[in-house]
């Protein structure tokens, strides 16, 4: 039997009942002549069942085409003077942060009139993140980071976007968002607009930071560190012995802040000796209250941890200039 794939009529179907081994009793029997009709019937349930080729609209697809554009320094210039603000464009993390360290103010303004993704290079096997802070102080709106690897920088990642309920969009500070006013830019932090500011934050005492009822861990050690466009700022509290339902560190970290809105503090309990991380809390400092508060704290995945809280003092001053 020879059936054609194309459109079907009664000349398309060759029926050689030679070939199917089939003997219906005469070559012009009623049995071939039904064998036939239920092999038409059957191409035509199988045509009705695929379905039906979609016409593109040509006018909708430019709608929501977004044109490309070759992105060195001349193509985020075109982008400034002629670009729309529903346009995005991926980088890779490699060539985002060269076009933040090497030409910050550009890029930021960049980012001020189209979108901008960043996401991590290829060759990151291990599903190891990279540090997001130079994409998101040039104005980046989507910084992708492997989130099932919960690092130094997926710990960052989850302080930033605790502001505005955790809905996981957040606005970029004014001077991201004036279109040719002052940016921030990696390289060298040039804010005009917001002074230099002194945190200071005082970690007294902890509670209840023993994981289980009969934990391995006999000592502690508070990290605090500020993230900002700068190198990160650390210091260590001294290491606590044989206390960790409520011991005692009264521990003062000072920090410089160039911007409340993008700075971004951790801190961090590890045990003493081996240094494993137990918990930790990270925040942005604008969302940090004044005065007296306690801290509660997160498992290494992010997981809050019933009553493991921090006793800390926080104060933010602008900094003494220099006369």
């Amino acid at each position: 039997m020879v059936v054609t794939t194309g459109d079907m009529d009664e000349e398309d179907i060759d029926v050689s009942t030679d070939d199917l081994g089939i003997s219906f009793g005469g070559e012009n029997s009623e049995q071939q002549e039904q064998f036939i009709k239920d092999l038409k019937d059957k191409k035509k349930e199988t045509q009705e069942a695929q379905p039906k080729k979609i016409q593109l609209s040509h006018t909708l697809s430019e709608l929501v085409l977004t044109p490309a554009k070759h992105l060195d320094e001349s193509g985020l210039q075109w982008h400034v003077e002629n670009g729309k603000s529903y346009q995005i464009t991926s980088f890779a993390e490699g060539k985002g942060l060269q076009f933040a360290t090497t030409m910050g103010n550009l890029y930021s303004q960049f980012n001020s009139h189209v979108m901008s993704r960043i996401y991590p290079k290829g060759i990151r096997f291990d599903s190891s993140n990279y540090n997001p802070l130079p994409y998101w102080y040039c104005g980046s709106q989507i910084v992708a980071l492997n989130y099932q690897t919960p690092d130094e920088w997926w710990r960052i990642n989850e302080g930033k976007f605790m502001k505005n309920g955790r809905t996981g969009y957040v606005i970029k500070p004014e001077c991201l968002r004036v279109v040719n006013g002052i940016a921030v830019t990696w390289e060298g932090c040039n804010i005009l607009a917001e002074p230099l500011k002194t945190l200071k934050v005082t970690v007294i005492s902890g509670w209840r930071l023993a994981q289980k009822k009969k934990s391995k861990y006999t000592t502690v050690v508070v990290k605090a560190t500020l993230y900002s466009c700068s190198e990160p700022q650390t210091d260590l509290s001294e290491v606590v012995d044989n206390n960790l339902h409520n011991p005692t560190f009264n521990k003062e970290f000072t920090f410089n802040v160039v911007h409340e809105e993008l700075d971004i503090l951790m801190l961090e309990v590890f045990d003493g000796p081996k240094k494993n991380l137990l918990y930790y809390y990270s925040i942005p400092v604008d969302c940090m209250r004044q005065g007296y508060r306690t801290v509660g704290l997160k498992d290494p995945r992010g997981v809050e941890v019933k009553e493991a809280e921090l006793f800390v003092k926080v104060s933010l001053n602008k900094k003494n200039k220099k006369r």
